[in-house]
């Protein structure tokens, strides 16, 4: 029995001219981000991907290198004084929070002020990028230091 392979191309293409019809007609599930200009700016995308992407590396980072403890881990140390402070170990995980938080709270923010205040978003979510890269920059001295 021989399989008819121009029945099968003939619904891969009348299934692409369906994913194209409903793109191009507008998302049913998300119409508003159809309409949106915020998403189309691609600086507003890479922005965006590029602090989500940098928070999940560091989640990943943190989850790898700190490993759970019972003691106390010390979290800050002076020349004069030694370790002053100490915390639990999953106080690590406060620095991704805090930059999920941030972007997150960026993007919403920028989404918001787009159309009146539009440097503004562009600030914005260059902060959170910004603040990502210091997050790095503090998990990466305090795990190469204590952990």
């Amino acid at each position: 029995m021989r399989f008819d392979y121009t029945i099968f191309f003939a619904q891969g293409a009348r299934f692409e001219r369906s994913a194209a019809k409903c793109y191009s007609e507008g998302m049913d599930f998300f119409p508003t981000l159809k309409k949106s200009l915020y998403l189309r700016i691609s600086w507003i995308r890479w922005s965006i991907a590029a602090g989500l992407l940098a928070n999940l590396g560091l989640w990943a980072f943190v989850w790898w290198r700190v490993e759970p403890r019972v003691e106390p881990v010390p979290f800050h140390v002076s020349v004069y004084f030694g370790i002053d402070y100490t915390a639990p170990f999953w106080y690590y995980y406060v620095f991704p929070l805090a930059g999920l938080v941030v972007t997150v709270a960026h993007a919403c923010a920028g989404r918001l002020f787009f159309r009146s205040l539009p440097f503004l978003t562009l600030l914005l979510l260059t902060g959170s990028v910004l603040v990502q890269l210091a997050a790095w920059c503090a998990v990466l001295l305090l795990v190469r230091s204590f952990a």
